[in-house]
């Protein structure tokens, strides 16, 4: 480096001088200057300029004391030149702990300058200070310690949080927080907690949050924290999953901090749970891994819980309150006759957690009495709650069903809707909202002509439940015949069964002695053989009606729920007697046409035979008795034939040894089920567990 200055300097003096003037300024502030030995000199040759800036870095580069060659004042020059203490200048001494060797180094000719730097610092004006912003060095190093601070090494870890916790400290104080470096570590914050790929990091990014929020308030004005909250209601509401799992983890990590200060409370609270229930609405069509409606439901109990406490605080209007739009003001009352209407959203976790909402916050208005007025209230300004929320969405859709919607998107929001509003009923039912004494009379006789809820289920039984999808979109369409993927096919059965299932509770909610007229309209519309044969096959058959008997979570539960719907009907004898011709006379469900069963045969459908004796069991076990489907003679023919099979197919004879043969683990579940069979056929117990040690 010294040899490239150094020749660039030679050839520098072999220029001609031509090209340099002096000039002699004869005013009197040049005569001062020229008695102090000071000579303005003008060099007009821009190669010069050049090469005095690159002396200039070169020598500044080289550090020490050469900075003093810079001083135009010569006055000044001891206070650089000479040391503070000239007697001993090595004070400040740090031994380096390097792993051969600590060689010493001393800071005592930093001090100076760094005491310099610290005080011109608080006098530079502001756009000195811009000039020498760290924004961009931030925006490369700050992602790293946070990659860094939530790394799996654990002493990495222990050396970089806390030093991301205070750098958050730092740049919330009152002094710096406008600056821009502020909002490049607000911002990596950001990106950190809607990363897409890595969890650890979106939780320390939370956390990180949190301090900001924490620390804003403490050192800072509330401006700080209203611009986080209004970031986070943007990504509240983004179409980014990310974005949204982000908004609302951040929120549950700054919940204790924000319910402590009431001006907050009172401004944002009802915002909140707003953007929330819309957040967890579009969180519908999320993959359940990623967690986002875990999230926000969690989001939501805490503002539930915030509501709770401080309700008196939202029963009047208040300027300074955030109003979302869709509420008409900005006040608990409001909030609540808003969260009843979305309790029709074909979104089930939002529907759901709206129920839960309603039912929380409703006590807490005023001139509440119970539910059901609350319900009649809603009726009362003019508002039909059949219309706007039970049936919601399902109003859009002619009461014939499907015959104009023939694409998959349209039978999926056909479904939708009809399990929606099916559960809204079940839900009033269940807690006894709509009282049948409160629907009486001729004021509430147009709202009750509105329901279509039965004519909907009527068409859905008797032409959507038994058939498959491509039948249903070809169904007038002989010429057309449009291919599915196998997991539009599984999307459509699974939402097809789940209708089914919420069908059983809504009809066992109708049965309630609250529910007179919707009684009454049931055993009208409803109460026929098409519903007693899908009753019939969720039992002996749900595999043709789309059910995946495979997931473990269809196997335990489908049984409890058509258990209690046969528990509502099995003393009725026209359904009894329509179940004991159904099972006589269609072979493939007659127990007696496929016995004997044959535990060694490969090619048998063992799940079929096992579903089969599980539907018998249900029907026996529930209030079916056995006489009233097999007769006498029957029913003892079956168990014979049953105890035969197991005994013939599990025992063998090797010479004169009888011994047992190893079955396959289906076949051995089917025999267990054959054994549980009978014992539900009135076998003696004492019997049965002799087979069942035998095996």
């Amino acid at each position: 480096m010294l040899t490239l200055q150094y020749d660039t300097l030679n050839s520098f003096s072999n220029k001609k001088k031509t090209n340099v003037k002096k000039v002699h300024k004869m005013s009197s502030k040049s005569v001062k200057k020229f008695n102090r030995g000071a000579l303005d000199v003008v060099y007009e040759d821009p190669e010069l300029l050049k090469i005095q800036h690159q002396i200039i870095k070169f020598l500044g580069r080289l550090g020490k004391s050469n900075k003093a060659l810079l001083e135009n004042a010569y006055e000044k020059l001891d206070e650089i030149a000479i040391a503070w203490d000239s007697m001993y200048r090595n004070h400040l001494k740090y031994s380096v702990p390097f792993q051969d060797m600590k060689p010493d180094i001393y800071f005592d000719d930093f001090l100076p300058i760094i005491l310099k730097l610290l005080q011109n610092q608080v006098i530079l004006p502001d756009d000195l200070q811009k000039k020498y912003s760290m924004e961009a060095l931030y925006k490369k190093l700050f992602p790293g310690l946070l990659e860094l601070a939530c790394d799996v090494e654990q002493v990495t870890k222990q050396l970089f949080r806390p030093l991301v916790l205070q750098i958050i400290h730092w740049f919330t104080c009152s002094r710096v927080s406008k600056c821009p470096e502020t909002s490049v570590i607000l911002l990596c914050l950001w990106d950190g907690v809607t990363d897409s790929q890595n969890a650890a990091l979106r939780d320390f990014s939370a956390m990180c949050l949190r301090e900001f929020f924490l620390w804003s308030i403490k050192q800072s004005s509330v401006k700080q924290p209203e611009n986080l909250l209004s970031k986070l209601h943007s990504f509240s509401l983004h179409p980014n999953a990310f974005k949204r799992i982000g908004a609302a983890l951040t929120f549950n990590n700054i919940y204790k901090i924000f319910r402590e200060n009431e001006t907050l409370v009172k401004k944002y609270t009802i915002q909140l749970l707003v953007q929330f229930v819309d957040s967890l609405a579009i969180a519908h069509t999320d993959n359940i891994s990623l967690g986002t409606q875990e999230q926000c439901i969690t989001a939501l109990n805490h503002v539930q819980k915030i509501l709770k406490e401080t309700h008196k605080l939202f029963l009047k209007t208040d300027k300074s309150r955030k109003k979302p739009e869709c509420l008409e003001e900005a006040t608990l009352q409001s909030a609540v006759l808003w969260l009843l209407r979305q309790c029709g959203n074909t979104q089930t976790e939002c529907r759901h957690k709206c129920m839960e909402l309603v039912v929380t916050l409703a006590p807490f208005i005023p001139d509440f009495k119970n539910y059901t007025s609350f319900l009649m209230t809603y009726n009362n300004k003019e508002h039909n709650i059949f219309e706007d929320v039970f049936e919601n969405v399902l109003r859009n859709f002619s009461s014939s069903g499907l015959h104009n919607h023939k694409t998959l998107k349209s039978i999926v929001l056909w479904l939708e809707a009809l399990e929606a509003s099916m559960d809204c009923y079940h839900w009033a039912f269940s807690k006894q909202f709509l009282l049948q004494n409160e629907l009486y009379g001729e004021k509430y006789s147009s709202m009750i002509s509105s329901i279509k809820i039965f004519k909907t289920i009527e068409y859905y039984v008797e032409s959507i439940v038994k058939e498959s999808l491509i039948s249903i979109v070809n169904r007038n369409e002989r010429d057309k015949s449009e291919l599915f993927t196998p997991e539009e096919v599984l999307k459509f059965n699974k939402l097809k069964c789940t209708v089914l299932i919420r069908l059983f509770t809504f009809i066992v909610s109708v049965f309630s002695s609250d529910a007179k007229w919707f009684n009454e309209q049931f055993m009208k519309v409803l109460w026929n053989s098409s519903l007693w044969e899908i009753i019939l096959l969720s039992c002996v058959d749900p595999l043709s009606l789309g059910f995946d008997m495979t997931d473990p979570e269809i196997s335990l539960k489908l049984p409890e729920e058509v258990s209690t719907i046969i528990k509502q009907f099995a003393e009725k004898n026209d359904f009894q007697e329509f179940c004991k011709e159904y099972l006589k006379y269609k072979e493939k469900y007659n127990l007696m046409k496929i016995l004997p069963i044959n535990l060694l045969n490969s090619k048998q459908n063992y799940m079929q035979v096992m579903q089969l004796l599980k539907g018998y069991e249900l029907l026996i076990t529930n209030g079916f008795p056995p006489l009233t489907i097999f007769q006498k003679t029957t029913q003892t023919e079956i168990i014979s034939s049953l105890l035969n099979s197991i005994w013939n197919d599990s025992m063998e004879m090797s010479g004169s040894t009888l011994k047992k043969r190893t079955l396959t683990p289906v076949a051995f579940s089917l025999a267990e089920q054959m054994l549980s069979a009978c014992y539900n056929l009135e076998l003696k117990v004492s019997f049965n567990m002799f087979f069942i040690k035998m095996l």
